[in-house]
């Protein structure tokens, strides 16, 4: 999810002379580390994939592979001044795919992705009034600021080992680390400045007009940046099947962390820290298993704690349901929805494609 937290970031920052429209959130400040890590692996899959040891299963290779597709909408801090409040939208596609091996009660895979995204901040209009003289020569002024919308474009590729232990027929440990590059191109917008000079009634007389307007329009300037990710991930999951019902409750509890540098493995780094908690009820009905989920994650930023904390909330709640479908005994696909819940200033949709084969 860091490549749409690094899209919003860019397409925050102001250029140009003309007064930023936001400050730049620290990463993983109210947008979660589940947005963060879209670019990443979705971390919390390796949870996913490790209750597979819950299951009965042979000791088998196997190959797996994930298509999703999220929608991502944000509202940024107001213009300092102006009380508009810049919007960002964003669309995603990513695709990861991976090999693991499931030994007794281990099961250890390799994953990696690849995605890119697009999106842009809207075209905003704000002004200013700058108070002058009082009295027939008076000479108040006003700037109005109008900013084409800005675009961004960006690709990220990442790869991960992971690994899970059942330690028993209910708990099950699971881990990850993975390395993101990422690459983005900043496409702002032009913008335009328009200065009125308002003259009172005593410069009119002197020949002045009653206003008078002047327009200065900037083009945007590309930028092009590469930064890299290293994050880790562990988590404790318990699993409960209830009797012979074919329903099986699951819970986890998690520690993800995330540290990038602006250019990769050099200089200092920006980080965030999330815990997550989350619990899924799955039903096994032959060949079917619908199931559904719901996760709360709280992110804290490793560096600008006290200067985004106020602006950004650090919470989010995550709902999930979908299907899995076992066509053979080696192949199994499904289909999920993903909704984000208890941020106001984020809308956040996923829908997600798996496919699993067994040798």
């Amino acid at each position: 999810m860091r490549i749409l937290l690094a899209g919003l970031v860019a397409l925050a920052a102001g250029c140009n002379g003309v007064p930023a429209l936001a400050q730049s959130p620290a990463p993983g400040t109210g947008l979660s580390a589940r947005v963060q890590s879209l670019g990443n692996l979705s971390m919390d899959q390796t949870s996913q994939r490790g209750l597979a040891l819950a299951f009965p299963g042979a000791d088998s290779p196997r190959l797996w592979f994930k298509t999703t597709y999220d929608t991502l909408s944000a509202r940024l801090p107001a213009v300092a001044g102006t009380g508009v409040v810049p919007h960002v939208h964003m669309d995603l596609s990513q695709t990861l795919f991976g090999a693991e091996l499931r030994r007794g009660a281990w099961l250890v895979g390799l994953a990696g992705s690849a995605a890119a995204a697009r999106g842009q901040q809207d075209a905003i209009t704000f002004g200013q009034a700058i108070a002058g003289a009082a009295g027939p020569y008076s000479n108040a002024k006003s700037i109005r600021y109008d900013i084409d919308p800005r675009r961004i474009e960006t690709e990220a590729y990442a790869i991960s080992p992971y690994v899970a232990f059942a330690a028993t027929k209910q708990a099950i440990l699971t881990g990850a680390i993975g390395y993101t590059r990422r690459d983005f191109r900043l496409r702002p917008g032009s913008q335009t400045i328009t200065v009125t000079q308002e003259f009172g009634p005593g410069w009119q007389a002197l020949g002045l007009p009653a206003s008078k307007s002047s327009t200065m329009r900037y083009a945007g300037l590309g930028t092009a940046t590469t930064d890299g990710t290293v994050s880790t991930d562990i988590a404790a999951n318990l699993v409960a099947p209830i009797g012979e019902t074919g329903v099986i409750l699951a819970g986890r509890l998690g520690y993800r962390h995330a540290s990038t540098w602006a250019t990769p493995f050099t200089g200092s780094a920006t980080g965030v820290q999330t815990t997550y908690l989350g619990a899924q009820a799955f039903y096994r009905r032959g060949q079917f298993t619908p199931f559904a989920r719901i996760q709360w994650e709280y992110s804290n930023p490793t560096t600008g704690t006290a200067q985004y904390a106020a602006k950004y909330p650090r919470d989010a709640v995550y709902l999930t349901a979908g299907i899995d479908y076992r066509m053979t005994e080696s192949i199994a696909g499904g289909i999920s929805v993903m909704t984000q819940e208890a941020n106001p200033s984020i809308t956040h949709r996923q829908v997600a494609l798996t496919l699993r084969y067994n040798f």
